[in-house]
C-alpha cells in the first residue's frame, strides 16, 4: 500500500493550479518586460490569498443519523 500522507495542511489540486498559473504568468511580465501581463497574474492571486486558512482547523467530526422508518420504499419522503 502506498504510504500514509505527511501530516499537517497540504494545498490542493485547485491551489496548485492557480500558483503555477501566477507564477508562470509573473515570469512572461519579467521575461517580457510589459506590465499588463502581471494583469494576469493578478486573478489568481486574489483567489489564494482568499482561500488561506483563517482559523484552526477542527480536530475531528462527528456525524450522526437517525432515518424513519427503519424501511423505505422508491419514491417515498424520507427524513434525516
Amino acid at each position: 500500500p502506498p504510504p500514509p500522507p505527511p501530516p499537517g495542511r497540504r494545498p490542493g489540486e485547485r491551489a496548485l493550479r492557480l500558483g503555477t498559473l501566477a507564477v508562470v504568468a509573473l515570469a512572461a511580465a519579467l521575461v517580457t518586460g510589459r506590465p499588463w501581463v502581471l494583469a494576469l497574474a493578478a486573478a489568481p492571486l486574489v483567489l489564494l490569498a482568499l482561500a488561506l486558512p483563517g482559523g484552526q482547523r477542527p480536530d475531528g467530526l462527528t456525524a450522526r443519523a437517525e432515518v424513519e422508518p427503519r424501511r423505505c420504499f422508491e419514491g417515498e419522503q424520507v427524513t434525516v
